[in-house]
C-alpha cells in the first residue's frame, strides 16, 4: 500500500512541479518549448550572458562584448522569447552533459545555445509554463556522479541537502551559505517562506561574518522532520529570511529529491 502512494504522490508531483525549467541531464526535455532569455547570478551582476552562438558550430558568440569575444551583450538578449526547435550534440564531458540548443525567434532568426547540465547557475532559458517533467526526473540528482545525500546533495548554489534516519523518523537537513549588504546578530531561528505565503519558524544554527567591505556571510543550518517536513512537503519553500536578509530557494527541486528519497526507502 506504501508503494501505491509513493508513485501515486510522485504521479501528482509531476504536475505541481510545472515550472522548473532547467532539465539536468535530460536536456531534450527543451525541445519544442517556449523559453525566455533571464538573468542569472552572472548576467545579472556582470551585465553578459555566456554560451549564445550565431553558428551551428558554436564558435562565433552572438553579440558579443567588446574586448570580451566569449560574452555576449545582455541588453542584446534579455527578455527575447524563443522556440526550442531542436536540442542535439548531446555528449557527456566531465560528468555533466552538453548539447546544442537550437533557438528560434518570431522573425525566425537562429541561435544556438549550448547547453551544461553542470552550469544551473549560469542557466538563461526560462520555460513558459515549465517542463513537462518525468515522475523520476528528481531522482537524476541523487543518482548523480558525486552526489550523497549522507555527505550533502547539492540542491541550489551555497545549498546542500543531507539526510539521516534514526529510530522512529527521517530528519533532512539544509545546510547553506548567503550573503548580504547589511549584517546583524545571528539569529536562533530561520523562516521559510512557502509557496502559499504562510511563514515557518524553525530552529536553526546561523553564523554571520564579515565578508568584504560592503557585505555578509550568512552560514546556516537547520533540521526538516514531522510537521515541520510535512508543512514544507505540501507548500514548497519560496523563500527563506535570516536576520534581515533573504535567499530564493528553490523549494521545487527540494521537494523532488525529497519525494524520491522516500521512494527510494520504500522499496527497501
Amino acid at each position: 500500500m506504501k508503494k501505491i502512494y509513493v508513485l501515486f504522490t510522485l504521479m501528482v508531483l509531476s504536475l505541481v512541479q510545472a515550472q522548473e525549467s532547467f532539465p539536468f541531464i535530460r536536456p531534450a526535455l527543451l525541445k519544442d518549448t517556449e523559453v525566455t532569455v533571464v538573468d542569472n547570478k552572472v548576467s545579472g551582476t556582470y551585465g553578459y550572458f555566456s554560451e549564445f552562438y550565431t553558428d551551428r558550430d558554436m564558435k562565433e558568440h552572438y553579440m558579443p562584448v567588446a574586448d570580451y569575444k566569449s560574452r555576449s551583450k545582455r541588453e542584446a538578449l534579455l527578455g527575447r522569447v524563443f522556440q526550442v526547435i531542436d536540442v542535439d550534440e548531446q555528449k557527456e564531458v566531465e560528468d555533466q552533459i552538453v548539447a546544442r540548443v537550437i533557438l528560434r525567434d518570431k522573425e525566425n532568426n537562429i541561435l544556438y545555445y549550448r547547453y551544461r547540465s553542470g552550469d544551473d547557475y549560469e542557466y538563461p532559458l526560462k520555460v513558459t509554463g515549465g517542463l513537462k517533467l518525468p515522475a523520476d526526473f528528481y531522482c537524476d540528482y541523487i543518482n548523480a556522479p558525486g552526489q550523497s545525500l549522507d555527505t550533502g546533495l547539492y540542491i541550489q548554489p551555497g545549498c546542500h541537502l543531507l539526510k539521516q534516519t534514526g529510530d522512529n523518523e527521517v530528519e533532512y537537513s539544509l545546510v547553506c551559505n548567503m550573503f548580504s549588504k547589511t549584517g546583524g546578530k545571528a539569529p536562533e531561528k530561520v523562516t521559510l517562506v512557502l509557496q502559499n505565503g504562510a511563514p515557518l519558524v524553525v530552529n536553526a544554527y546561523v553564523e554571520v561574518k564579515v565578508h568584504s567591505a560592503n557585505s555578509f556571510k550568512y552560514s546556516f543550518s537547520f533540521l526538516l522532520y514531522g510537521k515541520n517536513l510535512a508543512a514544507v512537503r505540501k507548500n514548497k519553500i519560496k523563500t527563506i529570511k535570516v536576520d534581515t536578509a533573504s535567499l530564493d530557494f528553490n523549494g521545487t527541486k527540494l521537494n523532488g529529491i525529497i519525494e524520491c528519497s522516500e521512494k527510494k526507502a520504500v522499496k527497501k
